[in-house]
C-alpha cells in the first residue's frame, strides 16, 4: 500500500484548490449534530461528524429529477456531466455507490445515472469510530475499503494517511501541490490500527444467514406479518437508505397558448417498495398486495438483491434505517430477528447482547 499524508490544517485549501474545475461536495454542519455532503462552504467544513445525516446517493440520484424535455413531437434528454468530487464519504456509502452502480449498469444502462457518475470522483474519509447503530464490519463495506473510491483517508494525528485508488484520485492529489508529504515510517500499521479502532464495537450479525432463510422460505412462522404491524409504511427507511434504487416516473406539462406546441418534462422521483402504490399495476391489480408482503419484499432485495460482485448484499451496514425507523425495526433488528439472537432494551433501543 502506497500512502502519502495530508495536514487536516491544510485540507480547506486543498478542496478549494479543486473547486476551481469541480463541484466538491463536502461535509457542511446543518445543525448542531447534523452534517451533509453539499457545495463546498469552508466557514461551515467541517471534518470531526459520525454519520452523513443524508446518504450522498442524492447527489448521483437526485430526489427528484428530469430525464428529458418535450416539445411538441420533439423530446431530448436532460442530462447533466458536471464535475463533482465528493469528499467525505465514509466507506459504506461508497461501496452503496458501487452498488448502484452495478444496478444502473445492467441490461438498459440508465443515461442521467452515469452521465453523473461518469464525472464524479469519490475520496473516502474513513470513520474515527462505529456510530450506534453501524455493522459495516458485517456487509464487508467498512471502516476501509480496498477498492471503488479515488481517494482514501484515514485519520492520523494532526494528519491524514491517504490512499490513492485511481488515476484520477492522483490527479487530485496533484492539486494539493507541497501540501502532500510522504507518509511517515510505520504508516501503513498506523493505518491498519485506525481501521480496527473505527471498527470495535460492531456487532457481528449474520446476514449471510438472514439472505438464506428468506430465500429458502424458513423465516419463522407469521414473522413478516409481525413487522407488519410494526412498520409504519412511511418509506422512511428507503427515502435514507443509500442503495433504495425504486422510483416512478412522471409527465410533467407545462400551460401553452393556443396553437402553441405543448412543452413539458419527464420527472422521476423517488419511490419505496412498502408502499402499496409502488406495485399497483395500471388495470388496478396488486401482486404484492399487503403490508406483510410488502415488508418481505424490501429486505428480500437488500439481502438477496445486489449486482455487485463483490458486495453479496443491498446493505452496506449504515445503521441509517435503524436510526429513522418509527416503528423500531430497522435492518439490524430483522437481522437479528432471522437469526433468532437474543436481545435486551437498553435506553429504549434494542441491542444484541454480547
Amino acid at each position: 500500500m502506497r500512502l502519502k499524508r495530508l495536514r487536516k490544517a491544510d485540507v480547506p485549501a486543498w478542496l478549494q484548490a479543486m473547486a476551481q474545475t469541480s463541484t466538491v461536495f463536502a461535509p457542511t454542519a446543518r445543525g448542531p449534530d447534523e452534517v451533509v455532503l453539499a457545495p463546498l462552504d469552508p466557514r461551515r467544513l467541517t471534518l470531526d461528524f459520525g454519520r452523513l445525516a443524508e446518504s450522498p446517493k442524492r447527489i448521483l440520484l437526485p430526489q427528484t429529477e428530469p430525464l428529458l424535455g418535450w416539445e411538441g413531437d420533439r423530446a431530448e434528454p436532460l442530462t447533466d456531466a458536471t464535475p463533482r468530487i465528493l469528499f467525505g464519504l465514509r466507506a459504506c456509502d461508497a461501496a452503496a455507490i458501487a452498488i448502484l452502480d452495478a444496478f444502473f449498469e445492467r441490461e438498459y444502462p440508465d443515461p442521467n445515472y452515469l452521465a453523473r457518475r461518469r464525472h464524479t470522483r469519490l475520496i473516502v474519509l474513513a470513520c474515527r469510530k462505529s456510530q450506534e447503530s453501524c455493522f459495516c464490519t458485517s456487509t464487508g463495506t467498512g471502516p476501509v475499503l480496498s477498492e471503488g473510491f479515488d481517494l482514501q483517508m484515514v485519520e492520523d494525528g494532526e494528519a491524514y494517511l491517504v490512499q490513492v485508488g485511481s488515476e484520477a484520485g492522483e490527479a487530485m492529489l496533484a492539486a494539493a501541490g507541497d501540501l502532500v508529504q510522504d507518509a511517515p515510517a510505520g504508516a501503513e500499521s498506523r493505518w491498519q490500527a485506525a481501521a480496527d479502532a473505527a471498527a470495535e464495537g460492531q456487532p457481528a450479525l449474520a446476514l449471510p444467514a438472514a439472505a438464506d432463510a428468506i430465500r429458502q422460505g424458513t423465516e419463522p412462522e407469521g414473522f413478516w406479518e409481525s413487522v407488519a404491524d410494526r412498520c409504519l409504511l412511511c418509506g422512511g427507511c428507503a427515502y435514507v437508505c443509500p442503495t433504495c434504487t425504486c422510483f416512478t416516473v412522471y409527465d410533467r406539462p407545462e400551460p401553452a397558448a393556443v396553437g402553441e406546441a405543448s412543452t413539458g418534462r419527464r420527472v422521476r422521483t423517488w419511490d419505496a417498495c412498502v408502499l402499496e402504490g409502488f406495485t399497483r399495476e395500471a388495470g388496478g391489480h396488486n401482486p404484492l398486495p399487503d403490508r406483510a408482503a410488502r415488508c418481505r419484499r424490501r429486505y428480500e432485495h437488500k439481502l438477496t438483491g445486489s449486482e455487485h460482485p463483490a458486495y453479496p448484499f443491498r446493505c452496506v451496514g449504515c445503521g441509517r434505517c435503524t436510526e429513522v425507523c418509527l416503528g423500531r425495526l430497522g435492518m439490524t433488528r430483522i437481522l437479528r430477528d432471522l437469526a433468532g439472537e437474543e436481545e435486551k432494551a437498553e435506553h429504549g433501543r434494542t441491542r444484541t447482547s454480547r
